[in-house]
């Protein structure tokens, strides 16, 4: 008799906790769809990855003013790549370099010596991205090439 009323008690907290328990698939899918959102967004380096699009060139002011002083400052050519859909990064707090994200990025200025000879081809590009810090850096968002197919 022991055992059956044992058996009933757990059988009713059972129910009670299926009952009570329709938060924690919400819940559940809450947490889980936020980091779908960030997922979308590419991470700066060390992470490896691909960017589609046509290499393009530009120039822009150089020191000593970088643009503050037009008559003065020397101009830079670079080469960027004009992505064929905007991307967003994500920012990471442990890299002080890295921390700012950025959304709707369309031009990502490229390091890499070769770039001008691959210049108006549609190109994709394997590398790790990093933001700009310096004046020579011509877009919010850069990358170092490892691989560039056509």
């Amino acid at each position: 008799m022991n055992m059956f009323l044992e058996n009933a008690n757990a059988l009713k907290k059972m129910e009670i906790f299926v009952r009570n328990s329709w938060a924690i698939p919400i819940l559940f899918f809450s947490f889980i769809s936020e980091p779908t959102v960030a997922a979308e967004c590419l991470p700066y380096e060390p992470a490896l990855v691909v960017l589609h699009g046509k290499i393009e060139s530009s120039e822009s002011y150089g020191s000593p003013g970088y643009g503050e002083n037009p008559e003065k400052d020397a101009t830079e050519s670079y080469y960027f790549i004009k992505l064929v859909e905007p991307i967003c990064t994500q920012g990471s707090s442990d890299d002080p370099e890295n921390q700012q994200s950025e959304d709707d990025i369309d031009e990502i200025q490229i390091i890499w010596n070769n770039a001008g000879k691959f210049k108006g081809e549609n190109v994709n590009i394997s590398g790790t991205l990093f933001h700009q810090i310096t004046g020579h850096h011509h877009t919010k968002v850069l990358i170092n090439v490892r691989e560039l197919r056509k």
